[in-house]
């Protein structure tokens, strides 16, 4: 019987239908397996029941994802070279200390980084600041939703004292420590208000050739007066509802950069309109026209009164007009980058921004030095005349 037994359970074992039996319940097992593969002590706890033909081995996956803005920015500051711009930076506080000297008027450059919001427009103008900083320039960074300007006074103050083993770390080739002055000012937010926005005032005040007097609520700070060669600021909104002209505004931007995923754009169709009929000024580009409108529109009401005792009916028509104000922002595309749009570095925008800078005072202390040339050759000729006389 035992016999019997077994070679029935001998046959069935070498039948097809074991074996398809037997395939489908590995292909299970298989299966399982193959899902559990990212948890280890599943993977183990399979490999058990399966026997031996079977092994537990890592798999690696990888997906693409996109870069944020900021990491963008962060691989583009590694393949960053700043010796340019540092030379640029000292040369510039070199020119620093004989324009003060002399008290020369110049005008300031103003940048701006204007862009949707994240984009990493701060941490730009940040970055920038932090190089003028480690190149001895004195800089301060603020926002422009408050007006007063109190907080830049301490720290000016700092670091005009401020030594290290003896030599001051900033402007340190300056023996009089009168002449230094605040160098660059980070104004972050600006048009953050879209009607009467506190930080177009300083925008419209500071950046002129005059010395920059900024208000002051505190009364042992107010009358002091500073003169920074560089403004940096940034904008989520270009255009907004206030009453200065348009295109003198605009105008005291001297450079304009649009700052998408993490990237420096300049964009080569932006173009200034001055003001024409309804149109206050603005700008365009690729994108269309953008600035502000002011229209009128007049309205007309009539009302008519009847008198029973008279029986009489008087109309009365009244007309006014009204002012509307229309603005149109970049603040509303979805990217204000366009094919016009090129690329520039960190390295391009702080050679290119410092050299401006240079460029500038260097030009005023050239017109300075020969208008002094004159007025002493004119004063020393009417001397001469008057021994002749």
């Amino acid at each position: 019987m035992a016999t019997l037994v077994y070679l029935l359970s001998d046959a069935y074992k070498r039948s097809v239908h074991y074996e398809n039996k037997q395939k489908a319940k590995m292909d299970k097992r298989s299966t399982i397996l193959r899902e559990s593969e990212s948890t280890w002590s599943e993977a183990q706890s399979i490999l058990s029941s399966v026997g031996g033909d079977y092994e537990c081995v890592p798999v690696t996956t990888y997906k693409v994802e996109k870069k944020t803005p900021y990491n963008v920015m962060v691989s583009n500051f590694k393949q960053t070279s700043l010796v340019r711009a540092t030379e640029l930076a000292t040369k510039l506080s070199g020119l620093l200390e004989t324009v003060r000297a002399v008290d020369l008027i110049f005008e300031p450059l103003h940048v701006r980084f204007v862009g949707k919001a994240g984009q990493c427009k701060t941490q730009y103008a940040l970055q920038v600041m932090k190089l003028l900083d480690s190149c001895g320039l004195i800089g301060v960074t603020r926002t422009a939703t408050d007006s007063f300007f109190d907080d830049i006074v301490k720290p000016v103050r700092n670091m005009t004292t401020q030594q290290r083993a003896g030599v001051y770390v900033y402007h340190k080739n300056i023996a009089d420590r009168e002449k230094v002055d605040l160098d660059a000012v980070f104004l972050d937010e600006v048009n953050a208000k879209k009607h009467d926005d506190p930080g177009m005032q300083i925008i419209m005040e500071a950046v002129t050739p005059m010395k920059w007097k900024p208000k002051f609520s505190m009364p042992p700070s107010k009358g002091k007066i500073y003169k920074p060669s560089f403004w940096l600021s940034t904008a989520n909104h270009e255009i907004t509802e206030h009453e200065y002209c348009i295109p003198a505004v605009l105008r005291r931007t001297h450079k304009r950069y649009v700052v998408s995923g993490g990237r420096l754009f300049d964009q080569t169709c932006y173009k200034i309109l001055d003001a024409t009929g309804t149109f206050d000024g603005g700008f365009e580009t690729c994108h269309g026209v953008f600035g502000r409108w002011t229209e009128s529109t007049m309205s007309a009401s009539r009302a008519e009164t009847v008198s029973a005792e008279t029986k009489s009916v008087t109309c009365t028509v009244t007309t006014s007009n009204n002012r509307v104000v229309r603005i149109a922002d970049t603040f509303n595309l979805v990217s204000l980058v366009c094919k016009h749009c090129v690329e520039v570095s960190f390295e391009q925008f702080m050679e290119s921004t410092l050299t401006q800078v240079v460029e500038r005072i260097s030009v005023a202390l050239e017109t300075h030095n020969q208008t002094s040339a004159l007025v002493d050759n004119g004063t020393s000729q009417s001397g001469d005349d008057l021994l002749e006389d």
